[in-house]
């Protein structure tokens, strides 16, 4: 079984967001964690996990956020934004973009 992960580029101005619905660690886990190593805002949406899952990979994602000096912000119990360092996004939101 070969799924790629669902991702959606979103572009602003100034900053470029990727939109993730993992499913499965193994497959899923490294692809995510490059787009944030390649200055991406990622935003994961773990609905389709269960718990033990979305911890994995929510560990391993705040492990490439903490070693490069990003941040994680959690939106909801199931949606967490990955912010790499330097990016701003709150300007990106309040040039009313992704309203």
């Amino acid at each position: 079984m070969n799924m790629k992960p669902q991702l959606k580029v979103i572009k602003s101005n100034s900053v470029s967001f990727k939109v993730s619905k993992p499913t499965r660690y193994e497959e899923e886990v490294i692809p995510i964690a490059d787009n944030l190593l390649e200055r991406f805002v990622v935003i994961v949406n773990y609905e389709l996990v269960d718990q033990i899952e979305q911890r994995r990979i929510g560990d391993f994602l705040n492990g490439v956020c903490y070693a490069t000096d990003g941040r994680v912000e959690q939106i909801s119990e199931r949606i967490v934004v990955y912010i790499p360092e330097g990016i701003d996004i709150e300007a990106a939101l309040a040039s009313g973009y992704m309203r």
